[in-house]
């Protein structure tokens, strides 16, 4: 009587081989993290939205290295203070009798010839270069502050004056005009595009 064969054939081998490699991968995957479908789901959005954050900081910082970023609010009010600079250059600063104070700073060029009186000009006239250069150049926003100081000097010195004319005398019948007020809040426009720079 001949003796059966007790070894399992090459067929079942090679099915319970790949039943144990099936079972292995399905262990490996919910081992792999011990989320759930849902859970994994979300995992895999956040991870795409941190991919996709990152590609567009790199795009704008390439942008930035290459000059394409805009800067157009910072070159507008840049260029709106220049004009308003430039303009309170003829504007009257104060009301004042025959004999004391000045008209305007242009008048008050023309008569003394000091380059303190043309000082709104020019803080006008590099107010508007900065604009037009900080529409590509952050720094150029920077260096809006140097006429910005310039404005605002000439603002105070009408101040100054009418408080020592009215010190002097009080019945002197000095008084500003809304100038000097538009001189310092024209410098304030260039503190105002170093804020906006920072924004953009």
């Amino acid at each position: 009587m001949e003796e059966k064969d007790e070894r399992p054939s090459e067929s079942e081998d090679a099915s319970k081989t790949a039943d144990e490699i099936v079972r292995s991968v399905r262990e490996d995957k919910s081992a792999d993290d011990g989320l759930t479908k849902r859970e994994r789901s979300i995992e895999e959005s956040k991870h795409a939205e941190r991919i996709r954050k990152a590609k567009e900081l790199r795009k704008q910082l390439r942008k930035k290295e290459l000059g394409l970023v805009k800067y157009r609010w910072s070159a507008l009010v840049l260029l709106l203070g220049g004009v308003l600079s430039i303009w309170s250059e003829f504007l009257v600063t104060m009301v004042h009798p025959a004999g004391i104070g000045i008209d305007s700073f242009a008048d008050a060029f023309a008569l003394f010839g000091d380059v303190f009186f043309l000082f709104p000009a020019l803080a006008g006239g590099i107010m508007v270069v900065c604009g037009i250069f900080a529409y590509t150049n952050p720094k150029a926003t920077l260096v809006s502050l140097i006429p910005g100081m310039m404005i605002a000097m000439s603002g105070g010195e009408i101040y100054f004056l009418v408080s020592f004319a009215l010190a002097a005398d009080p019945n002197a019948g000095v008084w500003a005009t809304g100038t000097p007020l538009t001189m310092l809040l024209t410098a304030a426009l260039c503190l105002l595009a170093v804020f906006l720079r920072e924004r953009e």
